[in-house]
């Protein structure tokens, strides 16, 4: 005789409070037990509800996520524990899970869809149970329950079946936490370890990257010596007394000299950044003594082009910045703008405090510094591609430089919490505006 689905209410049956309560009860308090770990409950409480019905061999089984498997968590028989086998109607436990409904067998020799399947050698007897485990709404399963081999070899009974069920009421949102919490632990566990790996690669880069930025720095820095020897003979040779044909000669290998030079001030200027990245370390500053230094700094290239270089603002103001790359931006700056204004013209430098009102800002107050020149001025196109590496305006080309300056002021820029820009000058000419951080109002926004 078959049972299974027949009666609508018997796979939503509740737990019954008068029929082996005791047993219920005990499986509850294990399954609620914080000391003991999933599988080991799950494999307590299957014994004992087995021995309630009298049954010899049981197994719990939880389906995949693509609820195409069912995976045995616990089980009488220890060696398929951890087995996997095909969600499908042709097997019980797949009919039980699928329809979401118990199957009563008393002999699974008379049953019609079941009884072409062979037995295994191990079931001594022809009667089985399983069960759904259900979802707290109570319309899908999520694994089974299922019992065989009566110890009186004997069939399973209703009254079985209905205390298998009441297990599996009980049992079923108390599993269906616990797996939830196995998967939160699976999945902190695993983030937890790509923390500490990533953690390992990102010292593994900050030592990788300072390392290149030694053997940068001193490779680089090697060149200078070398090459400031010959600067200085070329130079020597340029005030002696050369015919017409060595002059020109001289000139030019003077001149790539110098333009080599400065690209080698360059790359190192490139490379100290990512020191001055990770030291981390700012100070409070008085910018009108900093500008004061950097002025006294290109006053002598100034003159030699009889530019007159102007400090507009007279009043002090105090920034939180990193004080070396603090000094490099305003050098690159002025240098800047000395070398795009012609002969006769100004350069004239401010700075003023404003109120912050980027969201990115550090603090809610900032200082705005301009150095302004009287050149020709950069065309709207290219006022974003200036910054980037090694770009030169179109028309500059007979002016010396390696276009990474502006760069790396904008690179210092962003470091210290602010931004740069190039606007129009009046009447002409351009106007190169950095912000950074007050230090007279340094409170976090």
């Amino acid at each position: 005789m078959t049972e299974f689905g027949e009666n609508k209410d018997m796979g939503n049956n509740q737990p019954g409070l008068n029929r082996d309560m005791e047993l219920v009860l005990k499986v509850i308090k294990l399954l609620s037990a914080r000391n003991l770990p999933l599988n080991q409950k799950l494999d307590q409480s299957l014994g004992m509800i087995l021995d309630g019905i009298n049954a010899e061999n049981g197994s719990i089984m939880i389906n995949s996520d693509d609820r195409t498997e069912l995976k045995v968590w616990a089980a009488t028989n220890k060696r398929i524990i951890g087995k996997k086998q095909g969600v499908s109607t042709e097997s019980i436990s797949g009919q039980t899970f699928l329809s979401s409904q118990p199957v009563l067998i008393k002999n699974i020799n008379d049953h019609p869809q079941f009884a072409p399947k062979s037995r295994p050698g191990n079931y001594r007897t022809n009667s089985l149970i399983s069960v759904p485990l259900k979802n707290d709404a109570g319309d899908t399963a999520f694994g089974v329950i299922n019992a065989s081999d009566h110890r009186l070899d004997s069939s399973f009974s209703r009254n079985d079946l209905n205390l298998l069920l009441d297990y599996s009421a009980w049992i079923s949102p108390i599993l269906n936490s616990s797996l939830l919490m196995e998967d939160l632990k699976r999945e902190k566990e695993k983030y937890r370890q790509l923390s500490f790996e990533l953690e390992i690669k990102q010292k593994e880069l900050m030592i990788s990257t300072a390392e290149r930025s030694e053997l940068v720095q001193m490779v680089v820095h090697d060149f200078k010596s070398p090459l400031s020897a010959v600067i200085s003979n070329l130079e020597l040779l340029s005030y002696m007394e050369m015919s017409r044909d060595q002059r020109p000669v001289i000139a030019t290998a003077l001149d790539g000299s110098q333009k080599l030079l400065e690209m080698i001030n360059d790359f190192l200027q490139l490379a100290r950044l990512d020191q001055w990245q990770e030291s981390d370390q700012t100070d409070d500053i008085f910018i009108k003594d900093m500008v004061q230094q950097e002025v006294e700094n290109i006053l002598p290239t100034a003159k030699a082009k009889s530019i007159s270089v102007e400090v507009i603002s007279d009043h002090d103001l105090k920034v939180r910045a990193h004080n070396s790359m603090l000094h490099h931006l305003l050098n690159n700056l002025l240098t800047n703008a000395v070398k795009y204004t012609p002969d006769n013209g100004t350069v004239k430098i401010s700075w003023i405090p404003k109120q912050a009102k980027r969201i990115t800002d550090k603090c809610s107050s900032i200082v705005e510094l301009c150095v302004e020149d009287s050149g020709q001025g950069v065309p709207d196109q290219m006022k974003k591609a200036i910054f980037e590496r090694f770009y030169r305006a179109a028309g500059s080309s007979h002016i010396q430089g390696t276009g990474v300056g502006l760069y790396i002021s904008n690179r210092i820029a962003n470091l210290m919490g602010g931004k740069i820009w190039v606007e129009d000058a009046v009447p002409h000419g351009s106007r190169f505006c950095v912000t950074m951080p007050s230090a007279e109002v340094g409170h976090a926004r």
